[in-house]
């Protein structure tokens, strides 16, 4: 699976279509010790159930793009804010990646060389949505939102707040960026705009972000830092396309063991 330096993929995954117990088998093999340990430690089996699928589809995309590495053998480094990133030994791999899930959900954006981060939020989920917007949005988010009203203001926070969480974790690192710094402006309806304070020495016109709807009652963003426009593709993946990367990966380390070097007798 191909991916250019002018392409960003993201992957939706919905949770309950990956039920097949050789499909759940087959990703659970794909863990690391530490993985496999962190999924037992979700007491709720819906929470061990999202777990394997994030992280052993991850691994499965992961040796899709780079078929050189195979899926277990992944190793993730993570930078002072808990942002993960390839180890890129003993190949030099220039994927970028992120994830975030929500109660049925599971995304996955990719990229080359460029910091990148994704958000999924459930959208009917009961929030305090005033108090989070007093407390966390900056004085041009709440203009925003000032004219709006029932659905439309829930919809227009959840744009928001998406948008704010793909920023920070683009960024790698995490809330320790103030959400009120920054601001998202919605009048170019093909372009989704970035502020900042002042003093902030972010340049506006080196980010891109697209918003798209998994499902009627989700949404998520992507955030990319890149000096160069580039096109988002999004897929979902269900059994269908697992089962079909598990018959890809089999095939290709069989042919690489019979073409291997052969024992003399």
């Amino acid at each position: 699976m191909n991916i250019s330096d002018q392409e960003v993929h993201l992957w939706f995954i919905l949770n309950e279509e990956i039920q097949e117990p050789e499909v759940l088998l087959r990703l659970g093999s794909l863990l690391n010790a530490a993985e496999a340990t962190q999924q037992k430690r979700y007491r709720n089996p819906s929470l061990q159930h999202r777990y394997v699928v994030t992280h052993g589809v991850l691994r499965s995309l992961l040796s899709a793009y780079e078929p050189r590495t195979s899926p277990q053998d992944w190793k993730f480094l993570y930078n002072q804010y808990g942002k993960p990133y390839l180890n890129t030994e003993p190949h030099q791999v220039l994927l970028r990646f992120n994830i975030s899930h929500t109660d049925k959900v599971n995304v996955i954006v990719f990229g080359l060389i460029d910091e990148i981060g994704v958000d999924v939020e459930h959208v009917e989920r009961e929030l305090n949505y005033d108090a989070m917007v007093n407390n966390l949005f900056s004085y041009q988010d709440i203009a925003e939102l000032s004219g709006l009203e029932g659905e439309n203001r829930k919809k227009r926070f959840f744009d928001i707040w998406t948008l704010k969480e793909a920023y920070i974790k683009a960024c790698g690192m995490g809330l320790s960026i103030p959400l009120d710094r920054f601001y998202f402006s919605f009048s170019d309806p093909d372009r989704i705009s970035i502020g900042f304070d002042q003093g902030c020495d972010e340049r506006p016109e080196a980010w891109q972000f697209w918003q798209v709807q998994p499902t009627e009652s989700h949404i998520a963003a992507v955030a990319l830092k890149s000096h160069h426009p580039k096109q988002l593709t999004v897929r979902k993946l269900d059994a269908n396309v697992l089962n079909s990367l598990f018959s890809s990966r089999m095939k290709m380390e069989q042919r690489a063991y019979s073409s291997g070097p052969k024992q003399s007798e």
